[in-house]
């Protein structure tokens, strides 16, 4: 699958966020906010999930991304693409710590 893969065919940037909870001074409320921890490119992979309409991809209620490694991702964050959220589900080590392929979902109504 990675053999002759070219650091080039990463052409999708994405950022990675984390969760982090604020507690408002004044009412001591507790949120839930998402924070950037890195940007980084990425390669869309297919997925019997996408839709095409002429051609296009449409909509995507789940996918897998494929990244540098990085020691730092979570099963707990999320990726931002473009404005469409998507939750990590999976992390799969890939070609000895040079490539992490990420297993998303979409969630409807959450962002």
């Amino acid at each position: 699958m990675l053999k002759g893969l070219r650091i080039g065919e990463l052409d999708r940037k994405i950022t990675i966020e984390k969760a982090t909870l604020l507690i408002d001074e004044l009412t001591h409320e507790r949120k839930e906010t998402w924070v950037t921890l890195a940007s980084v490119y990425s390669k869309r992979l297919r997925n019997s999930r996408e839709s095409y309409e002429d051609r296009q991809p449409v909509s995507i209620t789940s996918g897998r991304y494929m990244i540098r490694w990085r020691s730092d991702v979570k099963e707990t964050m999320r990726i931002n693409d473009g404005g469409e959220i998507y939750y990590i589900e999976g992390i799969e080590n890939m070609d000895r710590k040079n490539f992490l392929i990420l297993s998303v979902i979409k969630r409807d109504g959450q962002s």
